[in-house]
């Protein structure tokens, strides 16, 4: 075979050998794309949910909503905020039913409270358990950026079917609000809203708090270890009145806490310390303060050792101890006969004296769950159902004595320092002279009314 014959067999080979990998790789790319589409099919057929039947709008049940309508209006709610948790409610009747009950009141109080990012009738329910779903709702309705997720056990409340705003939590959800419309943590910082002089680094140790620590615990952590001092600290401070917040008060709120907290951080001996000393020394020195107060001269930190402070602690529990079974904590609020303003009205021995009862106010605190249910009978109204809020230190009731005589109930949500209820026997409200008394004692120890 001559030369060129050559040549034009070898060209026609390579030319056909080129179209048969032409051919292979357009087979094994015809493959791919099948196998990419059937993937992208059964992706897609995974993702599809079935649709859920929504309850109609306005389709509660009648109990339910009954029922919240008549704890709204005890709790005197405004109309509008009644409004917007009807709004809530029928959401959750028909996304979440397992919470559509009057006990999840102050959860939807506590979401209708803060300004909306988006409807609640827009939302659907994700697939998981309910406080998935719960928390699902939370990130809807308020959160439009990215907030940590420990912010979101704000809403972790104690099922009641009582007629009370919960405001001791509302500022939790306030800081998840606020983050969620696009705020700096930091920007919150000597606000109502957080009040504690907080220094950047603590601002870091909160925003990166673990996703299992409450809003209180992540606080309490960023501050004992901003300070310096142990984590064992922060977790028994949980325990003790600090296990709530303390209202924004620059004397006796949380900026007057910050200060015994880092006071208490650089002293290693004081994590050594148990807790019911602890507790104690929380105790006395909220007493000193606010009988510093008084007089215009606040407590002072300097020169003071742990080993004097525990003294004087044990000194004042032994003096101000009424009973050995008190198991709620008690709030650190000073009585009303001890005001200057009560002792103004009139000497109780000097009236006694000369044969007239004396008709001067006084306020007793419930410390026990024995004294909670002798006052919840004579005052013939629910307060015994409060008792897990005292035992967690999250309110404070106290009783309001005309000379010997019970004439009303008073309740303080510790985490506002803020009075919220004042009722007589079975929740009639107050008089003008009874409202005055419970006013002169709450400007007495710095507490807000929000009756």
């Amino acid at each position: 075979m001559t030369r060129r014959n050559r040549r034009k067999v070898h060209q026609e080979l390579r030319l056909r050998a080129e179209a048969h990998k032409a051919q292979l790789r357009a087979r094994r790319e015809a493959k791919r794309r099948r196998e990419e589409a059937l993937q992208s099919a059964i992706h897609k057929a995974l993702r599809r949910r079935t649709p859920k039947r929504r309850s109609p709008q306005g389709q509660v049940p009648v109990a339910l909503t009954t029922s919240v309508d008549q704890l709204l209006a005890l709790a005197n709610v405004s109309p509008y905020l009644r409004g917007r948790v009807r709004r809530v409610l029928r959401a959750v009747v028909s996304e979440i039913p397992a919470m559509a009950a009057s006990s999840s009141l102050p959860w939807l109080l506590l979401l209708s409270m803060q300004p909306w990012v988006r409807p609640p009738e827009r939302f659907t329910a994700p697939s998981g358990s309910t406080r998935a779903k719960r928390d699902a709702l939370a990130r809807h309705l308020l959160v439009r950026f990215r907030v940590p997720p420990f912010l979101l056990s704000a809403l972790d409340f104690e099922p009641l079917a009582v007629a009370r705003v919960p405001l001791e939590d509302a500022w939790g959800v306030e800081i998840l609000a606020t983050l969620g419309r696009g705020a700096s943590l930091r920007s919150l910082v000597g606000t109502p809203t957080l009040p504690a002089p907080l220094t950047r680094r603590m601002c870091h140790l909160l925003q990166t708090a673990t996703a299992d620590q409450s809003v209180i615990g992540a606080l309490r952590h960023a501050q004992v270890v901003g300070f310096g001092g142990p984590k064992q600290l922060a977790r028994m401070l949980l325990a003790t009145r600090l296990g709530t917040p303390r209202g924004s008060d620059p004397r006796i709120g949380e900026a007057f806490w910050h200060r015994i907290i880092g006071w208490l951080a650089v002293r290693p001996e004081v994590a050594e310390l148990r807790l019911d000393e602890l507790r104690r020394v929380l105790g006395w020195f909220e007493s000193q303060q606010r009988k510093g107060m008084q007089k215009g001269v606040p407590i002072r930190l300097t020169g003071r050792t742990p080993a004097s402070v525990v003294r004087a602690a044990n000194a004042w529990w032994d003096q101000t101890r009424q009973t050995s079974d008190e198991a709620f904590p008690r709030s650190g609020l000073l009585p009303l006969s001890n005001s200057p303003q009560a002792r103004a009205q009139g000497n109780g021995s000097a009236t006694e004296s000369r044969g007239i009862p004396d008709l001067t106010f006084r306020m007793v605190e419930v410390s026990s769950e024995a004294e909670l249910r002798a006052a919840a009978d004579v005052m013939r109204n629910c307060a015994f159902s409060y008792r897990k809020l005292l035992r967690k230190g999250k309110v404070a009731l106290f009783v309001l004595h005309r000379g010997e005589r019970p004439v009303a109930m008073i309740e303080v949500s510790l985490g506002a320092m803020a009075v919220v209820q004042a009722k007589q026997p079975c929740n009639r409200t107050c008089s003008s002279q009874q409202l005055a008394a419970v006013r002169r004692w709450a400007v007495h120890n710095r507490l807000l009314v929000k009756l």
